[in-house]
């Protein structure tokens, strides 16, 4: 009964749809009804089977020590990107002032960028220019720019995280060969760089510099498909 009377109601909704639309199209103006523009259909994406690649490695666990050891060497190689770019760069005293997390860390940042007149970059969690800011750091214009900019990053870093595992490279590896590339190929997706994946074992040796990595175009990035394809085709498990 429940199933006859959605039936029944939804023929005399059109019945009477259509009863209105003769009306108005018989006025005395003798104007007719204007039609509803037909909706943009929604970009959809052929979906992809995901390979059975059992459970994600679990990552590597860091001591204080190991924390406090990769925070040093993180400093150093700030330092060195700095000497590349102004050989004669005087390193300055710096101090560090502890692990901030979300907003904290983005004020702590700026106002001391701020106060180094240091040029601010943003990124984004999105490509839209509205979306929330999730990381503040310098875009340095020059000598002193670059310094004040490796003593804000000096003062309020990211916090170590260990570096992946043979393990977790190896299953981002499958994962980016069974998955995302023919995933790609399915939805006719332009790759940034076409190349061919190394070998397995060479990408796990020479990470993060394996030089290869499915990217898509920037086109399709910015094209209204993107988004489908995207969901199809997550670049991360």
């Amino acid at each position: 009964m429940k199933l006859t009377h959605i039936l029944v109601h939804g023929l005399l909704t059109a019945g009477l749809v259509i009863s209105f639309a003769g009306c108005a199209a018989s006025t005395g103006s003798g104007t007719t009804a204007t039609p509803e523009p037909t909706p943009t259909p929604t970009p959809t994406a052929a979906a992809y089977p995901m390979p059975d690649l059992g459970p994600s490695p679990a990552p590597a666990v860091l001591t204080e020590e190991g924390i406090e050891q990769l925070r040093l060497e993180s400093v150093e190689a700030q330092w060195t990107r700095v000497l590349v770019r102004y050989p004669g760069a005087a390193r300055p005293e710096t101090q560090f002032a502890g692990y901030l997390a979300g907003d904290a860390r983005l004020q702590a940042m700026r106002d001391c960028l701020e106060t180094h007149n240091v040029t601010i970059s943003e990124s984004r969690s999105g490509w839209e220019a509205d979306a929330p800011i999730v990381s503040v750091g310098p875009d340095a214009q020059n000598q002193e720019e670059a310094v004040g900019g490796f003593i804000c990053m000096t003062m309020y870093p990211f916090t170590p995280v260990p570096a992946p595992t043979d393990a977790q490279l190896g299953y981002i590896y499958d994962y980016l060969t069974q998955f995302i590339v023919p995933c790609y190929q399915a939805n006719g997706v332009a790759r940034a760089d076409d190349a061919a994946a190394p070998t397995r074992e060479f990408f796990i040796a020479n990470w993060p510099n394996q030089n290869w990595f499915p990217s898509p175009d920037i086109a399709m990035v910015d094209s209204p498909e993107w988004d489908a394809v995207n969901d199809a085709c997550p670049p991360t498990k």
